[in-house]
């Protein structure tokens, strides 16, 4: 996908150690490539590979950004695009349903028509159900009542909360009702890819004015 969008403009979403973003800038020679960080510490080795090989034009790092801190990375993401437009965004950052909406709502903006949005790891959730179902199976019941004993003497509760696998499938019915804004969803065990459309899309747009679940596959 980088030698695909050689030369492009990309934005990655939780850097960690710096590794794919240093990947990114050798393998497709980025024009533009900004990065944002949840970490607040800056991150020494990113730094100096940068500026051994005369990127410091080409890349910025912020730290200690909130993907789901819409007013600062509006904010950040504003100063740094001005009227430019991304060809590829990576959200490899908190895998966490509001936050990812939060980021892709500011950004999916801002991609250029053809342009892709990925959210890496969509389905984190229906893998890690898997895996515990796998465990439990393979328990006798004898280990399956200790479990449950355990979690009762601890007290630990395990807070519901969305998936964000919903924004996937939120983002498949986008593109059967509203193709002129997402014209592609591509899945893959590893991400979704999200062409963007031609239509124009401002700071006020959200994914849920555009969302018509009737069959209620969201429910």
């Amino acid at each position: 996908m980088l030698r695909e969008h050689s030369g492009g403009f990309f934005v990655e979403l939780g850097i960690a150690e710096g590794g794919s973003s240093a990947l990114a800038l050798l393998d497709a020679a980025s024009r533009r490539f900004l990065a944002y960080e949840l970490e607040a510490n800056r991150l020494a080795a990113l730094d100096e590979f940068v500026d051994s090989r005369g990127l410091g034009d080409v890349f910025t790092a912020h730290y200690g950004v909130d993907q789901g801190d819409r007013e600062t990375l509006s904010r950040l993401v504003s100063g740094d695009v001005g009227d430019d437009r991304i060809d590829v965004v990576f959200d490899d950052a908190s895998h966490i349903l509001g936050p990812t909406r939060t980021s892709f709502e500011v950004l999916f903006p801002r991609l250029r028509p053809g342009g892709l949005f990925v959210i890496e790891d969509w389905c984190l959730d229906v893998r890690f159900h898997a895996e515990m179902v796998a465990v439990f199976k393979a328990m006798s019941p004898e280990e399956r009542i200790a479990a449950f004993q355990e979690q009762a003497v601890t007290g630990r509760e395990v807070k519901a909360e969305r998936p964000l696998m919903d924004l996937a499938i939120e983002l498949l019915l986008v593109q059967g009702g509203y193709p002129d804004v997402v014209s592609g969803v591509r899945f893959s065990e590893h991400g979704v890819v999200v062409e963007r459309g031609p239509r124009p899309l401002d700071d006020e747009f959200r994914v849920a004015d555009f969302v018509h679940d009737t069959p209620g596959y969201l429910n």
